[in-house]
């Protein structure tokens, strides 16, 4: 989105044009100064945003481009001087470094590479090539250069378009546009024969190139794929381009015509202010000396958009749109009915594609429209053969007309009368207009002549005991009497509300103000029961992660759907997905009147943990329960062959226990769900005196151990202490074992002719 400066712009663009300048050539932009080389008499312009133009740089010999950089980490202003690139500090502007392009015959352009501040590109133009330079690294930042391509004739201009690619028109007869790669050099001809003699390239946020030639003097603007020339200027001799992307400028020298000037590439304004009545469509105009050079994106809508009564167009209010690659001279625009200050209100023109304001706003000075409406409404009801008056509202300076005016009476200023001797339905448009402003406004009038009076009540309304329901018709200007019911809100309103439990019939007369219709009617009011079921929904407890089936009693007559929390339920079902307590209801509804009746309760979801797991202490005294992902706040209980035993909450001590023992605990809490552990079976070991003489090397061991006995070994086992066998070999052939899985304390136990002996072994 493009913000424009007025003083900048107005500098720059509605000026257009500086002079003052020896054959300018090429330009640089810092974000807030434009930098320009000079080759007539050797200097650098330097052009701010105020438009104040002053000399920075001198004593150049004939300075082709220049361009910003960073050296050693520096902003750097870089200057190609006779195949000499000379450095300036870019705030003093005083000279830094000078260094010979090696191996250029005439360096014309030179840019860095945005995406590698290290290297940049200089087109040789005599040279027929295009030259790469490298700056080194620290502390001396040697800059030494290589032919990145060659046999393209007299490069000149060139650029880094969107696409990453190098860029690079021909100063030559016939010349050819390239695109070269800049990382391999590879180069290919976007477009053949172009122009004769080119100088300079640029390319703007659409994708558009824009080609300045010497051959014809012209500035060429093409599409992103070399396609559609158009001419968007003439001068003498147009040479260096700078793209400001930023604010959509393209800044040009004219080195024949001792001058830069600059162009935006999108603006349009309208051109005068508007005074319009509310709703109506009025013209918008556009002002024709405003035209961009660049183009605008498929899809682009031009729209206009107007701003509050303080001329603020944060919140706009778009009022006009036309769907177009191209600004129109003008399209339609309607301000959406509503109300109004009186004053203060602009608009301004937009484009969506690209996203540009309108340069200037205007004023747009809302008219209110006139009130056309009658006392009674839209729709007026009279008798056969007698007179109706209609009265409308009444405002100074205005004018009241029917169409058609068959029938209508003019009376006053305020009111018309009608009659007719057929009892028929007439429509009528009224129209009221400002005698000052010429705003109208236009509102429709149905006039409903009837033989006799008719109110059209249904001859039966169903309701709901506990329900109320209107049984006449609102808005009908009659004089009514209603009878039948005690229940009724109003015994004389146009349409009384009965709120009654019993069904009866309703009766009424009424008649028009003037008492010269009458008629009468009724109503059969039909008061259905609520279902009755005998239901009692109770608070259940889940746990997170259940599937919940709600209930469904067995009925032929009625319906049931679920809610929880105010959201039916498919299938009145629901997984328990979220803690906390959740209402639920169920309705009821009888098949056949559509009464309803409600039951609700609600559901608690509660936590529940991963697991509880019990194991073996280390120390042999006790077995000890670890509680994943529990709230911690419940209580342990421990069980012992499925009786309930006192524990010291997460452990209890093995002295209590005996061979064969189921162990158990449960997780009891209010705060979340059950939750029970693994299950162990207690086994005492017990390690005899050993009477087998027997040694076991080295011990402790990594898992690798060699048992040393003067009896033959007729089998082996290691058992852990809980008893669980780990390792057995009863076809043992040597006396060495490998188990490096292992890790603590275990028990191995050898079998000889003489008996069996048994060692504790520590594996680590």
């Amino acid at each position: 989105m493009k913000y424009l400066l007025f003083t900048f712009l107005f500098c720059l663009i509605f000026i257009g044009s500086y002079g003052q300048y020896n054959d300018p050539y090429r330009m640089a932009y810092d974000g807030s100064n434009y930098y320009i080389t000079n080759k007539g008499n050797g200097t650098i312009s330097k052009l701010t945003n105020a438009g104040t133009q002053s000399t920075i740089v001198t004593g150049l010999d004939s300075p082709n481009d220049i361009f910003f950089g960073a050296v050693a980490g520096n902003s750097v202003i870089i200057i190609l001087d006779s195949n000499i690139i000379k450095i300036y500090d870019s705030t003093t502007f005083s000279p830094l470094l000078s260094v010979p392009i090696t191996g250029a015959l005439e360096a014309h352009d030179g840019m860095f590479n945005p995406n590698n501040t290290n290297e940049f590109f200089i087109s040789d133009r005599t040279g027929n090539k295009i030259i790469k330079g490298t700056i080194g690294s620290a502390p001396f930042y040697p800059i030494t250069f290589n032919t990145l391509t060659s046999n393209i004739t007299k490069p000149a201009g060139m650029i880094l378009n969107s696409s990453g690619k190098l860029i690079v028109v021909s100063d030559t007869i016939d010349g050819n546009i390239y695109e070269v790669n800049i990382t391999t050099g590879s180069k290919t001809t976007v477009l053949a024969s172009a122009h004769d003699n080119m100088n300079d390239v640029a390319q703007d946020n659409e994708g558009n190139y824009y080609i300045t030639n010497w051959g014809d003097s012209k500035l060429y603007r093409y599409s992103n794929t070399w396609t559609n020339p158009f001419v968007v200027a003439t001068y003498n001799n147009p040479s260096g381009l700078y793209a400001d992307l930023n604010n959509g400028i393209l800044g040009l020298c004219c080195t024949n015509c001792q001058k830069v000037e600059f162009k935006l590439f999108h603006l349009f304004s309208p051109l005068s202010d508007v005074s319009t009545c509310i709703a109506d469509s009025f013209n918008v105009s556009l002002t024709p000396t405003y035209q961009g050079i660049g183009t605008y994106n498929s899809g682009n809508r031009f729209t206009i958009e107007m701003s509050d009564s303080n001329g603020n167009f944060s919140n706009s209010t778009e009022i006009g749109s036309i769907q177009t690659t191209t600004p129109p001279n003008n399209f339609k625009a309607s301000v959406p009915s509503g109300i109004y200050a009186s004053t203060g209100y602009k608009y301004r023109l937009t484009s969506t594609s690209p996203v540009v304001f309108s340069y200037f706003t205007k004023d747009i000075v809302i008219q209110p429209k006139p009130i056309a409406s009658f006392y009674g409404g839209d729709t007026l009801y009279g008798c056969k053969d007698a007179e109706l008056n209609l009265v409308h509202f009444k405002e100074p300076n205005k004018s009241y007309s029917f169409f058609p005016p068959v029938g209508i009476y003019y009376l006053d200023s305020s009111k018309f009368l009608f009659t007719s001797s057929v009892d028929s339905t007439y429509n009528f448009l009224f129209q009221v207009q400002d005698t000052i402003t010429g705003c109208t406004e236009v509102s429709p009038l149905v006039i409903v002549i009837k033989d006799a009076l008719q109110l059209g009540l249904q001859d039966t309304l169903n309701l709901c005991k506990g329900n109320s329901v209107a049984i006449g018709e609102p808005n009908i200007p009659y004089e009514f009497i209603w009878s039948g019911s005690t229940d009724l809100s109003s015994f004389t309103d146009a349409n009384p509300i009965f709120s009654g439990t019993t069904s009866t019939q309703i009766n009424v007369t009424y008649n028009d103000s003037s008492g010269t219709c009458f008629g009468n009617d009724s109503v059969f009011l039909n008061v259905n029961n609520l279902p009755f079921q005998a239901i009692i929904l109770e608070q259940d407890i889940y746990c997170k992660g259940d599937s919940i089936a709600f209930y469904i009693p067995d009925s032929d007559t009625l319906d049931f759907v679920y809610s929880l929390e105010n959201l039916p339920r498919a299938n009145n079902k629901w997984i328990a997905d979220s803690l906390g307590t959740f209402a639920y209801t169920l309705v009821f509804t009888d098949k056949r009147t559509g009464c309803f009746d409600l039951a609700q309760n609600s559901v608690i979801v509660q936590h529940i943990g991963d697991s509880i797991r019990i194991a073996h202490n280390s120390t042999d005294t006790s077995i000890d329960a670890i509680q994943y992902n529990t709230l911690g706040t419940g209580s342990l209980i421990w069980m012992i062959n499925g009786n309930a035993v006192t524990g010291d909450k997460d452990t209890i001590s093995t002295s209590r226990l005996k061979n064969g023992d189921q162990v158990y605990t449960w997780l009891y809490s209010d705060d979340e769900c059950e939750l029970r552990s693994n299950t162990i079976t207690w086994q005492s070991l017990s390690v005899p005196r050993l009477d087998i003489s027997f040694q076991v090397i080295p011990n402790p061991s990594n898992g690798k151990i060699q048992i040393v006995s003067e009896q033959h070994i007729l089998g082996v086992r290691i058992i852990d202490l809980s008893g669980r066998l780990m390792y057995e070999d009863t076809s043992i052939q040597n006396q060495t074992i490998n188990k490096p899985e292992l890790s603590g304390i275990y028990i191995l136990e050898i079998k000889t002719v003489d008996g069996i002996g048994r060692k504790r072994v520590l594996f680590y």
